[in-house]
Parts: C-alpha cells; sequence; structure tokens
C-alpha cells in the first residue's frame, strides 16, 4: 500500500507529460507547429500551437488521453504483466498506481474530443465538479479493480493468467 501512495503522483506525473507529448507529437503529425510544450510537474501542462488547422481536430484531442493510457498500460505490463515475480507488494503498489490513472486518461480522451473546437474542455468540469468527481472516481476504481482482478486469477493460475505473463 505504501508503494501506491509513492507512485501515484509519480505515475500521475508522468501520465500527464505524456498526455500532452502525444498531443504535441500527433499534432506536428498532422502539420501544425507547436510554439509551446508545457510539461506538467505535478500540476497541468499543455500545448501551444504557433499554427493549426481543423484537419485533424478529433484526432490531436483524443491523442493525449490515449497515448497516456496506453504508455501506462505498457508500464503496467512491463512491472506487473512480464514479471515472473509479480506478486511483490512493491509490485502490487506501483501496478495499482499504474492502472489508477489509465481510465481517467481516456475519460480525458473523451472530453477533450467531445468538446466544440475552441473551447475549452475544463469549462465543463467548472460547471459541473461534483458530477465530475464522480466519474473520475469510478473510473480510478475501475482501473484499479482491473488490476486487481488480473492479480487475483495470476494468482489462481487461471487461464486470464496468460493475459499477463
Amino acid at each position: 500500500m505504501a508503494s501506491s501512495v509513492v507512485a501515484a503522483p509519480l505515475t500521475l506525473t508522468l501520465a500527464c507529460n505524456v498526455h500532452e507529448i502525444a498531443h504535441a507529437v500527433t499534432g506536428t503529425l498532422l502539420g501544425w507547429r507547436v510554439a509551446r510544450l508545457n510539461l506538467c510537474l505535478f500540476s497541468g501542462g499543455g500545448v501551444e500551437y504557433a499554427s493549426s488547422t481543423t484537419r485533424g481536430d478529433n484526432l490531436e484531442s483524443a491523442a493525449g488521453g490515449v497515448g497516456a493510457a496506453l504508455i501506462l498500460g505498457l508500464a503496467w505490463w512491463l512491472v506487473v504483466g512480464r514479471s515472473a515475480d509479480r506478486h511483490q507488494p512493491l509490485r502490487w503498489g506501483v501496478g495499482a498506481a499504474l492502472a489508477a490513472w489509465i481510465g481517467p486518461q481516456l475519460l480525458v480522451a473523451v472530453l477533450e474530443t467531445a468538446a466544440p473546437v475552441g473551447e475549452a474542455y475544463g469549462a465543463r468540469i467548472e460547471d459541473r465538479p461534483v458530477t465530475f468527481a464522480g466519474i473520475l472516481a469510478v473510473t480510478v476504481l475501475s482501473s484499479v479493480g482491473g488490476h486487481a482482478w488480473l492479480w487475483r486469477r495470476s494468482r489462481r493460475g487461471s487461464p486470464a493468467s496468460t493475459l499477463v505473463d
């Protein structure tokens, strides 16, 4: 449990930075020019574009959350899934911390993609903080629940253990 407490803010910072880098890379691939990439240091980051077009706007919007979720999933697989000694408490904690941010990153990808062009998705969150907090809690708990389910299944040696071998 202590490892989760230590790893959670670090994995959140990782997720946030990968999120912003994925936006910038996708925008660049679409021909947009990045003016500034603001990385996250225990707070929000962002990408400022010198030029952009509407071409690929939804792709660029979704890329941050989807890219971060994929990198977190890969990190989880490297820490927990590939390990022969995956049942150590340290691996449980770090795996839970990595998994915790996968659902929220996918949620942000949906919110960013659904926001009308030119409107910051954060305004929707600010308008409904209780609703967003509830949805965020569900995504975190679902992600950690998936981690716990795979962990238990692999300990019992059931067929689902092949998902993490």
